[in-house]
């Protein structure tokens, strides 16, 4: 059914809405977690496949990050014309089975299609979500309620880092693939038969616009300051994409520890440590921002610059750090803000996304997020170490990856400077 036949929603309630939130965010956690297993894996995968550095990065990123993007924009105009909670509830069923069947695979061609498919429907979940969560939500609750929605980030990362880690060390890669893939089936049917499909907001229905054309892609890159939030997120996600995928066998190769060790210290500072940031970052800017008298835009961009940059700084003194002990407890404090621009950065991305077209908006930005920053990092952090030879060659990888985390900063301040305080609340 398009948005055009879809029939006038009551007005959701606010016990209703929370509610909502909690089953997105429910299934954007099992997103992360399906995305982040592979992490975890890349050192048997590559034992056993007999796999290079840059193999691995391809896996790990390209091979994931190619599909998400390509499927990125059909599944954004989906959700700007069709009934998003089916579509958010088929795409999470897909992505739960393919990484099932990642577990399956007997050869690295195998694998590599198997994460493509996974890649494709998950560019199905963060367009269809937070276009909901801006129609259950209105722009004075958006940065709480989407910083509660990317706390699944932290809280997946860490499920996949920490249950699967232990799977690995104890009964192997595959069991962990097949571990990561199952819950998103019954979350699925949570969805489906839970779920309400809410009014959209700033459109009326029947004049819904669903195109694909040039003029609503010029529609969305008019409006001001978001072209610089779509690039500051875009690079933010090659930075961390990069670091999460090899954080791993950093700790691995550098440091020595198990995958079950590395796993737990990465598992709790960019998944626990990370949630935590990354939701308090959210209540904070909302509660700074309800002292003004209007929604100003500039307070979300210029926190995410300040947190970007802290996060810079900690994760540079934790890879250049000689002992084990410095190293985690500087990448524990690091983990602790990885996460905390999530919610600003992308409740003012969809505040200022023209109402009629966030679905594809969001799209957009997922797929220059997925095929740039999912598909580059990994693969440049594989390609710095193979290239570098020595048995430290991962650490320049990884600190590669912390200019294009300053770069998206330079963005974030841009976003600032671009825009003026007070934009209307009904967007």
């Amino acid at each position: 059914m398009s948005a055009a036949a879809l029939p006038a929603r009551a007005e959701t309630t606010s016990q209703y809405r929370w509610y909502a939130l909690g089953v997105l965010t429910l299934a954007q956690l099992c997103h992360a977690m399906d995305r982040s297993i592979i992490a975890l894996v890349l050192e048997p995968v590559g034992r056993e496949f007999k796999l290079t550095d840059g193999q691995l990065g391809l896996l790990a990123g390209l091979a994931y990050g190619l599909a998400f993007a390509v499927a990125a924009i059909p599944l954004g105009l989906a959700a700007d014309r069709y009934r998003r909670t089916r579509l958010i509830a088929a795409a999470v069923a897909v992505w739960s089975g393919f990484t099932a069947i990642c577990g399956l695979a007997t050869s690295y061609a195998m694998l590599v299609v198997s994460r493509s498919a996974v890649g494709a429907a998950e560019a199905g979940a963060t367009p269809t979500g937070l276009s909901l969560l801006a129609d259950y939500f209105p722009p004075a609750q958006r940065a709480t309620a989407v910083s509660i929605f990317y706390m699944s980030a932290g809280l997946g990362a860490m499920a996949a880092f920490l249950g699967g880690g232990y799977i690995v060390q104890h009964y192997g890669w595959r069991e962990a693939f097949f571990a990561a893939g199952a819950p998103g089936l019954a979350i699925a049917l949570l969805i489906l038969f839970t779920l309400k499909e809410p009014a959209r907001t700033g459109v009326a229905a029947t004049t819904a616009d669903t195109r694909l054309d040039m003029a609503r892609i010029k529609l969305i890159f008019a409006q001001p300051g978001l072209p610089h939030c779509m690039l500051a997120i875009t690079l933010i996600a090659v930075a961390m994409s990069g670091l999460s995928s090899w954080l791993v066998s950093f700790f691995v190769r550098i440091h020595g520890l198990q995958i079950s060790q590395a796993g737990m210290v990465v598992a709790f500072s960019f998944g626990l440590l990370g949630a935590v940031g990354g939701i308090s970052s959210g209540f904070i800017v909302d509660r700074i921002g309800r002292r003004r008298a209007r929604y100003d835009p500039r307070i979300p961009a210029r926190s995410a610059a300040l947190t970007c940059t802290l996060t810079a700084v900690l994760t540079g003194a934790a890879l250049l750090a000689g002992s084990t002990t410095a190293a985690v407890v500087l990448i524990l404090c690091a983990g602790l803000l990885s996460t905390a621009y999530n919610g600003p950065a992308n409740s003012l991305f969809v505040t200022l996304a023209p109402a009629q077209a966030r679905g594809l908006s969001v799209s957009i930005l997922q797929f220059f997020c997925n095929l740039v920053g999912m598909g580059v990092g990994p693969l440049i952090v594989g390609q710095i170490s193979q290239a570098a030879g020595a048995a430290d060659g991962i650490r320049w990888g990884l600190l590669a990856m912390l200019g294009f985390l300053m770069w998206g900063v330079g963005h974030f301040l841009l976003v600032a400077r671009r825009l003026k305080d007070g934009l209307s609340e009904g967007r």
